[in-house]
């Protein structure tokens, strides 16, 4: 009986310590493994319309291709500011850009030469030489929770 206990015993410091060792462990991944991105928009020149947000991880779609990004919304716009919370994001490395829909037709205009006819902007700030930036010059990391930027919208 008593060989019983002592077994039983065993056990259960063994279990506690797993768990003990263990919760730390599992806490810490999933802090690495995903990310909180607040995208603040600036400098918008009317209230007028939304703001498109479009987060990517692959330099062939950015800045353009919203269907291939991680995620993508619409921010209204507030006393000339909008704001974005992607959640569950994983680590690594993006870039967002951003256009005020200033008409509403959830695409950004542009004339024959391809020039934008809205706002439009890109993470970091980044400007494009005679074309949209790259994504390098766009590109920040998110390796901890929570994430912050801010991008000034360009007319």
């Amino acid at each position: 009986m008593r060989m019983g206990l002592l077994k039983g015993l065993w056990k259960m410091k063994t279990l506690i310590l797993c768990i003990i060792v263990g919760l730390p462990a599992l806490a810490q991944s999933n802090l690495q493994g995903q990310g909180k991105l607040t995208v603040i928009i600036e400098n918008l020149r009317s209230n007028k319309g939304s703001v498109g947000v479009s987060l990517h991880n692959l330099p062939e779609a950015f800045p353009g291709d919203a269907s291939k990004s991680v995620k993508s919304a619409f921010a209204p716009i507030r006393e000339g500011v909008a704001r974005v919370v992607f959640d569950g994001i994983p680590v690594g490395n993006y870039a967002v850009a951003v256009f005020h829909d200033e008409n509403e037709d959830r695409k950004l205009n542009s004339n024959m030469f391809g020039i934008p006819r809205e706002g439009y902007g890109t993470s970091r700030n980044a400007k494009g030489f005679m074309g949209p930036p790259k994504f390098e010059n766009a590109a920040f990391e998110i390796r901890q929770s929570p994430v912050s930027i801010q991008i000034k919208m360009v007319y």
